[in-house]
């Protein structure tokens, strides 16, 4: 894969916990999804939380990974994240971000400003995919407990791939209008064409969403994979074409390293001070 096209996986990937954070559950039936509302639940009740989100793909040779570590404190709903990107080569990229509730200001190449980073809005970055269903009812195709070792509860889903074809399809109706048909470059317009059909001939399986529940009833995990297929585009005579094809898998793995912790909010306030805010 070139690095064209692996930046646009990248882009994809980092973008996977909010794809997550936009699927909510319809009906609860399940006992195990039960299970896991009441884990959500525990986690909403703590006063602060640490966790690390990771975002990776692989495919072929490549392996792009994205970590997101963060730091929020629930009861006045300030939070501090640092971003760490490494593209196929092994690059890295950081960027650091701190929100006071308002505004949120990140921290990139030695200057602090705000608005010029990940973050869109103060919402804590990733919190909703371990407080909302990541899931619906009607995607599950088998569900599973498992009980760990340390006294933990386990609870995995097989998911049909359903909401990730309707995701996709509803991703092509923006697509076309917005890119393809106001597109004066003929050229351009071709290439676009070409992963335009490469994305609606893109295929998913193995869809399964995982999560942790610890021994105090408090949800301490997340785990969402899948595997995609699609054609491949390829250059002959000069002209992008699909053929063969292609296959990588992604996921996005999100572990609550610890909560209701004195060091938390030091933490937040540590980047507060480091943003030039005085708390």
């Amino acid at each position: 894969m070139d690095k064209k096209s692996v930046r646009a996986v990248a882009v994809t990937i980092f973008s996977g916990v909010l794809f997550l954070e936009s699927m909510f559950a319809g009906g609860v039936a399940s006992e195990e999804t039960g299970k896991v509302l009441d884990g959500m639940r525990g986690l909403r009740r703590v006063n602060n939380v640490h966790y690390l989100v990771t975002n990776s793909y692989s495919g072929s040779q490549d392996i792009v990974q994205q970590t997101q570590e963060i730091w929020a404190d629930l009861l006045d709903e300030t939070w501090a994240a640092e971003y760490k990107n490494t593209d196929a080569d092994g690059a890295m990229t950081f960027l650091k971000e701190f929100c006071d509730g308002v505004t949120v200001n990140s921290y990139q190449a030695g200057v602090w400003s705000q608005w010029n980073g990940y973050s869109t809005t103060t919402d804590i970055p990733n919190y909703q995919a371990l407080t909302n269903l990541g899931y619906r009812e009607e995607d599950i195709v088998s569900a599973e407990c498992v009980d760990l070792s340390d006294g933990a509860t386990q609870i995995i889903f097989s998911l049909s791939g359903q909401q990730l074809k309707e995701k996709r399809d509803q991703a092509l109706d923006l697509i076309e209008p917005a890119g393809m048909e106001e597109q004066d470059d003929t050229e351009q317009m071709d290439k676009m064409s070409v992963y335009y059909e490469q994305y609606q001939k893109t295929g998913y399986q193995n869809e399964q969403i995982a999560y942790t529940i610890n021994k105090s009833g408090v949800l301490t995990g997340m785990e969402y994979n899948f595997d995609v297929k699609r054609p491949k585009v390829v250059i002959k005579g000069g002209e992008q074409k699909l053929e063969g094809e292609e296959e990588y898998a992604m996921g996005v793995k999100i572990k609550v390293l610890s909560y209701n912790q004195a060091n938390i909010p030091k933490v937040i306030r540590k980047c507060a001070a480091d943003a030039g805010y005085d708390r």
